[in-house]
C-alpha cells in the first residue's frame, strides 16, 4: 500500500512539471520528431505484406489515406495513425495490457532518454504524446517519466520496478523484439528501429481505442 502513496505523490507532484515540459520546452522538438517520424514510416514500411487495399475498412472502422496518414473517426473525433490495422496483425498485444491502462486511475509512461539514436528518441516522443492524448481521452490522468537521469527532460526517474496494479507503468523501450508484452503489471513497448516504434505504438493505441484486440 505504501508503493501505491509513493507513486500517487510522484505523479502529483510532477504532473504540473511534466506537462509544462511536454507543452513548452519540447514543444518544438516533438514538431520536428513527428516529421522525422512520419518520414520513416512513409519510407521504410517494413509491414507492406499487409498493406490494404481500397476500400479501407477494418473491423467496421473507414479509414482516409491522407498524406501517407491513416486517419479514421472514432466516437466523433479523428484520429491520425501512421499505420493501417492489417499491417501490424503480426505484432501481439494481449487485452490484459489494454484493460490494465484504462482500468486504472493514474498511468505512468517512461523511457530510456539515453539513446544513440536521435530518430529513436522522436519517435518514442511520438508515441508517449499520442498515448497521453488518448489514455487523457479516456479520463485516464497521465504522468510523463524517464529511466535514467537526463539533463534534455525534466521528468521524474520511473521504471518497472515501480509498476502496480494501482498505477499500471509503460515502458517505451529500444530492444532486440519488436512486440508488447508485460512484465508482471508493467507494459513494455519495444522495437528495434524508429518506425517500428511507431508501429507498436499505433498497435497499442489501436488497442485502446477497440479499433483493435
Amino acid at each position: 500500500m505504501a508503493k501505491k502513496v509513493n507513486l500517487k505523490k510522484k505523479l502529483k507532484r510532477k504532473r504540473k512539471t511534466e506537462i509544462a515540459e511536454g507543452k513548452k520546452q519540447r514543444t518544438v522538438k516533438i514538431i520536428v520528431g513527428l516529421i522525422t517520424a512520419f518520414l520513416m514510416a512513409s519510407s521504410i514500411l517494413m509491414f507492406a505484406g499487409n498493406k490494404p487495399s481500397s476500400p479501407y475498412v477494418f473491423n467496421k472502422h473507414h479509414f482516409e489515406h491522407k498524406n501517407n496518414l491513416w486517419v479514421t473517426k472514432i466516437n466523433g473525433q479523428e484520429k491520425t495513425f501512421y499505420y493501417f490495422p492489417s499491417m501490424l496483425t503480426s505484432i501481439n498485444c494481449t487485452p490484459l495490457a489494454k484493460d490494465r491502462v484504462l482500468n486504472s486511475k493514474y498511468v505512468l509512461i517512461t523511457f530510456d532518454p539515453v539513446n544513440d539514436s536521435q530518430y529513436m528518441l522522436q519517435a518514442m516522443d511520438a508515441v508517449r504524446f499520442s498515448l497521453f492524448n488518448a489514455l487523457s481521452s479516456q479520463n485516464v490522468q497521465v504522468g510523463m517519466g524517464i529511466v535514467h537521469e537526463s539533463p534534455f527532460y525534466n521528468l521524474t526517474v520511473i521504471n518497472c520496478s515501480e509498476s502496480s496494479q494501482y498505477i499500471p507503468v509503460v515502458e517505451l523501450r529500444k530492444g532486440n523484439e519488436t512486440r508488447i508484452f508485460m512484465n508482471d503489471s508493467c507494459i513494455i513497448l519495444e522495437a528495434t528501429t524508429p518506425a517500428e516504434m511507431l508501429a507498436v505504438g499505433d498497435r497499442f493505441l489501436y488497442s485502446i481505442y477497440g479499433v483493435m484486440n
